[in-house]
């Protein structure tokens, strides 16, 4: 009878399976969060499909706008963080907030003259050389998942010059004399620069534990940094660096 057949098999599943019923049904039921939460043992790509935030923090190598002259070649901070969103089960959209800058941006300096005839011809003089130039960044990523702890990203970041750095000399040349000689640094001088610019970037990102991963990034900007009629320079200078970032899942 069915009732006859119900009882054997609820005698016969534990001694095959080594299981009760019970934790059967418990197994059942958490089965569609198992998923969701990318608890999988094999090699597949199984990302979690809920959100979390994230904070980043490393090193920008910039080789140089050229390779015949040192200027802009410097080691750089990158720090910040955002939000990443699952989807499509091994595709994450991450976009955040990141400071960084650009050290030793200019090798030249701009040269600004004023005379004075009262005793004599005197130059009042101001060198401004360009030094480091500060940007908010705003990287928008697709990471693409082949396994469970590897990745690849691909992405657009836009760049926002919010202020650049400077080195000011004033002094005053009489003849061959030089008084008043004084040096120091300034913030605000952004004649000739781009205030935006775009870059795009690819890279790799390794999982090492529960809560970190080690990414490395190629960035290459799009537009020239620099107006070269301002800084008499006829050859593109763009943004484009290797990063070292350690990125931390909260």
């Amino acid at each position: 009878s069915p009732l006859a057949e119900t009882q054997v098999l609820a005698t016969v599943t534990p001694v095959l399976t080594g299981k009760t019923a019970e934790d059967l049904n418990q197994e059942k039921e958490k089965t569609g969060s198992a998923v969701t939460s990318g608890s999988s043992t094999s090699n597949q790509a199984v990302l979690p499909s809920n959100g979390y935030w994230f904070a980043r923090g490393g090193l920008a190598y910039m080789p140089g706008f050229h390779a015949e002259t040192g200027s802009g070649r410097s080691i750089n901070p990158v720090i910040g963080g955002g939000y990443s969103y699952g989807f499509g089960g091994r595709f994450r959209i991450e976009g955040g907030l990141q400071y960084t800058t650009i050290n030793h941006a200019s090798d030249s300096s701009r040269i600004y003259t004023s005379l004075n005839y009262s005793f004599g011809l005197e130059q009042a003089r101001t060198e401004i050389g360009l030094q480091r130039l500060h940007y908010i960044a705003m990287p928008v990523q697709l990471r693409i998942g082949i396994n469970a702890k590897n990745a690849l990203l691909v992405g657009v970041t836009p760049h926002y010059l919010f202020t650049a750095e400077s080195r000011v000399r004033t002094y005053n040349q009489s003849r061959n004399i030089i008084t008043d000689d004084k040096t120091e640094r300034a913030f605000g001088y952004g004649q000739g620069l781009r205030t935006y610019d775009f870059l795009l970037s690819g890279g790799y990102t390794r999982t090492i534990s529960d809560h970190f991963e080690i990414m490395g990034l190629f960035n290459f900007g799009l537009t020239d940094i620099k107006d070269n009629t301002y800084f008499g320079f006829n050859k593109s200078e763009r943004h484009k660096n290797l990063q070292l970032i350690l990125h931390y899942t909260f």
